[in-house]
């Protein structure tokens, strides 16, 4: 069922590719969607095209989408990143775009946002519902609260906050709010680096784990350690806190900054969260998130490269097979979901920094399908299953007894 089921999202992957080469987010205001159209030169210049005649625009004279194009309602037009630049928080529109959006180009390019949007969307509520499960069954059934368990059931519990904090700032409300912006701004990049964090920990474990079994000669039954864990948690949510509160902080200083008089525009070099509730400097997302997300990435599978050559190259003294077994089973999930972790963001980071359309196709599918692979590699397991109806029956005996 797992081959089927990773097989299944790399067509997913694929298809989606082939299909929607877009962006997936939905612009915020479709109002104006038959009104879009060409702007040429003549709308934005009086003189001849080589002298250039800027325009400035106010913060509230202009729509920042997701995909960082602008929509200048005085205009009635939509500009490509290339036609425009900030100064602080002012627009400036110095030369004619070369190519803008014609009507039938935007008609196709929001259809195709809308049903990517909506898929991921679908997605969200299913990887919610599934990690929901997980951390229920894990509640439930004792025999998972070892240590390898409860690093499982942070990620899962910090998955669903990020799948959570990223449905809410759907909300309309919440996306056009600048102070909600900002706190779901440094809420998601908080919880997802933790998140890549807790998958680094399970690679640490799940490498210490076969290198006991398999260097000392004996099994490692891996319970539950509280010093462990605790040392694991302050790292996983320390580290990501740290990070997040200097991004914060640097969005601050520098707004400050400005504000004072200073002559110095370094808004290139500000996160501004508030603009489209995510970093809006390319410098600052990779400085505090993707920089961070690359080296987690790595190291992961650098852990289990290793891994896999201890596991693979050595054998445990005999009588101990069905044990050495278990561990080659439980690496190789562990190295699918990580995969399929590293794959997601991966294809977010280069579709952000490279604006490449089909990555943010593949981020899309594989991330809305996390809960959903969990819940199958870790909770749909016969004796797993069997032991939770026990429980479930049992309490449902005492609650009738009553």
């Amino acid at each position: 069922m797992l081959k089927i089921t990773f097989y299944t999202i790399g067509a997913a992957a694929v298809l989606g590719c082939i299909c929607t080469s877009v962006q997936a987010f939905i612009i915020n205001d479709t109002s104006n969607l038959d009104s879009f159209g060409s702007i040429s030169s003549d709308n934005l210049l009086n003189k001849h095209e080589s002298v250039p005649k800027c325009t400035t625009l106010k913060p509230d004279e202009y729509v920042m989408y997701p995909s960082n194009d602008i929509f200048v309602p005085s205009l009635n037009k939509t500009l490509e990143e290339s036609s425009y630049k900030f100064d602080g928080e002012y627009l400036k529109i110095c030369v004619p775009p070369k190519l803008v959006y014609s009507k039938e180009k935007v008609s196709i390019k929001f259809t195709a946002w809308t049903v990517l949007f909506y898929f991921s969307a679908a997605g969200e509520i299913l990887s919610i519902i599934f990690l929901s499960i997980h951390l229920l069954v894990f509640a439930v059934v004792t025999d998972l609260h070892n240590l390898a368990g409860c690093y499982l059931a942070s990620l899962c519990f910090t998955l669903l906050l990020s799948y959570l904090c990223t449905s809410v700032g759907h909300i309309d409300t919440i996306s056009k709010n600048k102070n909600a912006c900002n706190v779901m701004s440094v809420t998601n990049q908080f919880l997802c680096l933790a998140s890549f964090f807790w998958m680094f920990i399970l690679a640490l474990d799940i490498f210490q784990s076969i290198r006991n079994a398999t260097k000392n000669l004996r099994t490692c039954r891996n319970a539950f350690n509280l010093k462990k864990y605790t040392c694991s948690s302050l790292i996983c949510w320390g580290t990501s806190l740290l990070f997040t509160v200097a991004a914060l902080i640097a969005d601050c200083v520098e707004a400050a900054a400005i504000t004072a008089g200073n002559v110095l525009r370094r808004d290139y070099y500000k996160p501004l969260f508030f603009k489209s509730c995510w970093f809006q400097s390319k410098y600052f997302f990779w400085l505090f998130f993707a920089g961070h997300v690359f080296a987690i990435i790595f190291f992961n599978f650098i852990l289990f490269g290793i891994t896999a050559y201890i596991l693979f190259s050595n054998r445990m003294k005999t009588g101990e097979d069905d044990y050495r077994a278990q561990q080659k089973k439980s690496f190789l999930i562990y190295l699918r979901l990580a995969i399929i972790m590293g794959v997601a963001w991966i294809a977010r980071v280069l579709a952000y920094l490279l604006q490449i359309p089909c990555l943010w196709d593949v981020f899309a599918i594989f991330d809305t399908f996390h809960g959903f692979f969990i819940f199958v590699a870790f909770t749909c397991r016969k004796k797993t299953l069997m032991k939770f109806k026990s429980k479930l029956l049992k309490a449902c005996e005492n609650t009738l007894w009553r």
